[in-house]
């Protein structure tokens, strides 16, 4: 809107000689600019209001800072007329040392906006009264009052040097990527946040109202790759941080952006209850976490046919060494490229975490026909000689089939989130790339830990049982928490989509059960049944493509509750939150052995604790916002409030129903 005012301004201004009145005061004038010659009925009207000053003189803006008092005006208008204003241009830093004000040196430019009724005389006046301050070495008050008769008569024009200062000066609405205003309960500061394609050089923070910040201590700038943080020193008795406005003044090459901030505008405000776990202790934590990811049911028997393969080949260390070494870089590189993947996101803006990928029907259609083609790979004598299998390639030394159990078992653990990994990437995922990288990597180091110790001490391996029929029999019996997966899977996809675009992915793990059933015919003597068996492997893994949802198309939500903007997180009574998600097994184990439990709901019903849950089955940025701003990229996030303002306490990720209990007894 603003914007789009001072480009209206300019155009009327550099084409036009309008009318206009001056007020001459000791200092300073008055100007007063219309939009055109004549104001009409039902409509808004731009009234311009110039003052300039005498050289060396300034005036303040509508936030003075630690001194001063912005210009006032009072308007006489006919029946029925309708002023709002002014529209503050972006100030100037004007320093008094130890103090710092806002304002404008020489001149400064406020547009009005004038509504007129459906009916409107053909002559009527305008009476304006304006009160301002100019300051030099000493402030002196400024005053004056006129009326102005419409059509207007006497005319003058805006000069290119006063329509350069308004395209300067020109506030617009934020559209920064990756915006974010975070501030710290234990912090004396806060911080702008914030992604720009050029180099900035300087950047300042102006706030709309008194009372946010210390204006007299500088506010500094940082920048790593594209992002850049500002943090400002707020002041002793600091407001809510949810009602912050002003505008962000930032100057580059390129020129000189405003951004105005608005407290109900859709940029995140956020109070940073982020466990104050350091770098190192998160990297403690992704470590941990990596190690109990491989005791999910959906990764170890995918991690099993690696085992299998270190017992067929104990009687070479060094092969074993070779295979291990192998399969970590397959599994580190995966991580590393999801940590990436999840990076390009958040720097285009879009709020993701870990498990991100099970909010889109399409990889969870994929990962299903991926889980019931390893049931049936596992279950059966096939022998697809391709790479993830974790045996032996025919005619190779089987190191690329190490490799792709590394991708595979990576790609199959990314619905499981393990204890230790939730804090650990909560902070990853708010810092830098330079320590987002390495926390990864340890989380990458944990999941491959103990492949890495079975491979490089043979001697543990000769306490596994021997090579034997019995790996057939588990090999097959790991078919069935592959098929469960499957099943789960199609649970979660279900919350996503309506029964049509369901019946498609039916259609299409049925297909992929046509492609194992022919994948274990045995090879026939004909050249012509063989090329025909293996044309209709490619025809059915190519048909797959058609039962793939393209995008979600649930037909109720399944929510159970929304949160449609930051500030809806704010609770009145004693409340019990739940962040969870289909997908998340841990969640659903948490809510079927303790949250569900008679004892916590009888306790929550008695003492009137409000128990509300929020569902990310399907992405929702509100939801991945606050899971931020408590540190956490993912789910489960279990929070208790007072209801009295006080800071959340956040519970762990696994649950106990006493240890639920006693913090409820807190509240």
């Amino acid at each position: 809107m603003k914007l789009k005012l001072f480009i209206l301004i300019s155009l009327f201004f550099s084409l036009l000689t309008q009318a206009t009145l001056s007020i001459n005061d000791s200092h300073s004038r008055l100007n007063f600019f219309p939009e055109s010659k004549e104001i009409n009925a039902n409509s808004e009207n731009i009234l311009t209001i110039e003052i300039s000053m005498d050289k060396g003189w300034h005036t303040y803006w509508i936030n003075p800072g630690d001194s001063g008092d912005p210009a006032e005006f009072e308007w006489e208008l006919p029946e029925g007329f309708q002023i709002s204003g002014p529209i503050w241009p972006s100030p100037d830093k004007i320093p008094f040392p130890p103090l710092m004000t806002y304002g404008f040196d020489d001149q400064v430019i406020l547009p009005f906006i004038l509504k007129t009724p459906k009916i409107i005389p053909k002559h009527f006046e305008i009476g304006i009264k304006a009160n301002w301050l100019v300051c030099k070495e000493i402030c002196i008050p400024q005053s004056g009052s006129g009326k102005i008769k419409v059509p207007y008569q006497n005319v003058n024009s805006l000069s290119n040097d006063q329509l350069k200062e308004i395209k300067a000066r020109t506030v617009q609405k934020i559209n920064l990527k990756n915006f974010k205003v975070m501030s710290g309960k234990s912090f004396e500061t806060f911080n702008l946040s914030f992604d720009f394609p050029s180099n900035i050089y300087e950047s300042y923070f102006f706030p709309y109202e008194y009372g946010f910040i210390n204006y007299a201590e500088p506010q500094n700038l940082s920048k790593i790759d594209n992002s850049y943080n500002l943090e400002i020193q707020k002041a002793i008795d600091n407001k809510e941080l949810n009602l912050l406005s002003g505008v962000l003044n930032i100057k580059t090459q390129d020129g000189v952006f405003n951004y105005e901030i608005k407290s109900d505008s859709k940029v995140l405000f956020q109070e940073s209850n982020i466990n104050e776990i350091s770098f190192f202790t998160a990297l403690l934590f992704a470590l941990i976490g990596g190690l109990i990811l491989n005791l999910m049911p959906c990764v170890f028997p995918v991690l099993s046919l690696k085992i299998f393969n270190f017992i067929e080949k104990s009687d070479s260390p060094k092969e074993v060494k070779a295979h291990g070494l192998i399969f970590a870089a397959g599994a580190i590189l995966t991580f590393l490229l999801i940590c990436s993947l999840i990076l390009l996101f958040k720097y285009f803006g879009v709020q993701v975490g870990w498990g991100f990928q099970l909010q889109s029907p399409i990889f969870l259609t994929l990962l299903i026909f991926l889980f019931i083609f390893l049931s049936g790979f596992f279950i059966s004598s096939l022998n697809l000689n391709v790479a993830f299998t974790g045996n032996a390639v025919s005619g190779s030394s089987g190191y690329s089939s190490s490799f792709f159990t590394g991708f595979l078992a990576v790609i199959v653990a990314t619905p499981c989130t393990a204890p230790f990994m939730g804090s650990a990437l909560g902070l990853a995922l708010l810092q830098p790339s330079y320590q987002t990288y390495p926390i990864f990597l340890s989380l990458a180091l944990g999941f491959c830990l103990p492949y890495l110790v079975l491979s490089f001490n043979p001697k543990l391996i000769s306490f596994l049982p021997k090579p034997g029929p019995w790996m057939e029999n588990l090999k097959q019996f790991m078919a069935f928490p592959m098929g469960l997966t499957a099943i789960w899977l199609f649970w979660i996809l279900s919350a996503q989509l309506n029964r049509f675009d369901l019946s498609l992915v039916l259609i299409g793990s049925l297909v992929t059960i046509f492609i194992i059933w022919l994948s274990n015919l045995k090879k026939s003597e004909s050249h012509f049944v063989n090329r025909v068996k293996t044309l209709l492997i490619i025809l059915s893994i190519v048909s797959l493509t058609f039962f793939v949802p393209m995008s979600s198309s649930s037909e109720e939500s399944s929510k159970v509750e929304t949160i449609t903007h930051s500030n809806d997180f704010e609770f009145q009574n004693p409340t019990f939150v739940n962040f969870t998600a289909d997908w998340c097994i841990t969640c659903k184990v948490n809510e079927a052995r303790v949250l569900k439990s008679s004892t916590v709901l009888e306790y929550l019903d008695t003492n009137k604790i409000d128990y509300i849950v929020y569902d990310w089955t399907e992405r929702n940025e509100n939801i991945s916002t606050v899971l931020e701003s408590y540190g956490r990229s993912g789910v489960p996030l279990y929070l208790l409030f007072k209801g009295d303002g006080t800071d959340a306490i956040i519970l762990p990720e696994i649950l106990t129903e006493t240890m639920v209990l006693n913090a409820l007894r807190k509240l």
